[in-house]
């Protein structure tokens, strides 16, 4: 007889794109774009020959800022999960 429960012993495999150090290793990176992004704008800025250039590093920076925020809610939320279910919180 099936009584429809999936059995204790197997263990969810969990991707490699969604363990801590990828997203370590993402938001190392967006950050560097970020950074990247603001040198852009303030050279942009500095110069009047530049001015009209501005508008890539701001949308670049904007763009690697939403993906650290985004990847940094993962991350937080995975490791509280995890404190959780190894009862430390």
């Amino acid at each position: 007889m099936d009584s429809g429960r999936i059995p204790s012993f197997r263990k969810i495999i969990v991707p490699w794109y969604s363990s801590t150090i990828f997203y370590g290793i993402v938001l190392v990176a967006s950050a560097a774009v970020v950074a990247f992004g603001i040198t852009g704008i303030a050279v942009a800025e500095s110069g009047p020959d530049h001015k009209a250039f501005y508008l890539f590093p701001l949308t670049l920076s904007f763009l690697g800022g939403i993906l650290f925020v985004a990847n940094l809610k993962r991350l937080l939320s995975g490791l509280i999960k995890k404190l959780k279910w190894d009862g430390y919180y």
